[in-house]
């Protein structure tokens, strides 16, 4: 089975040491990405997600270098199989460049609502979490 990468980036006017956090702390996950959120973000550590839509996700960290990098298995609510999502963040002109990348996303029938919803949400996502940072706003 082949399967494919998603990749997105987004500019955030916040240190890096800050846009991580919003990654690993399950205070600041709630505020841009999810409604209830447990994590424990070291190598081995659960993550665990859930939306009020009904939609939810659990994972592993598998890397997580403090305002650098952080990894982890994804494994969303009716999803045919767990993925992998890697967040980089780099200082940029004061600020940090996220580089989010989705990847293992399968192809065919079983995967195609789950791509589309993976695209849009983490676009959304990422759009709520420059507004959060930089404003409080949660969209």
């Amino acid at each position: 089975m082949s399967a494919q990468t998603l990749s997105f980036t987004q500019l955030v006017n916040v240190p890096p040491k800050e846009a991580y956090r919003a990654f690993t702390n399950a205070t600041a996950l709630r505020e841009w990405l999810c409604d209830v959120a447990t994590v424990n973000p070291r190598p081995g550590g659960r993550l665990y997600l859930w939306w009020t839509s009904g939609y939810y996700t659990s994972g592993e960290f598998t890397l997580a270098e403090a305002g650098k990098k952080v990894a982890f298995t994804w494994y969303g609510r009716g999803e045919p199989a767990a993925t992998q999502v890697q967040v980089a963040f780099s200082p940029q002109d004061g600020g940090t460049q996220i580089t989010l990348v989705h990847s293992g996303i399968g192809t065919g029938e079983d995967w195609s609502q789950s791509t589309v919803e993976v695209e849009k949400g983490w676009e959304n996502s990422l759009k709520n979490l420059v507004s959060v940072l930089e404003t409080g706003e949660d969209h």
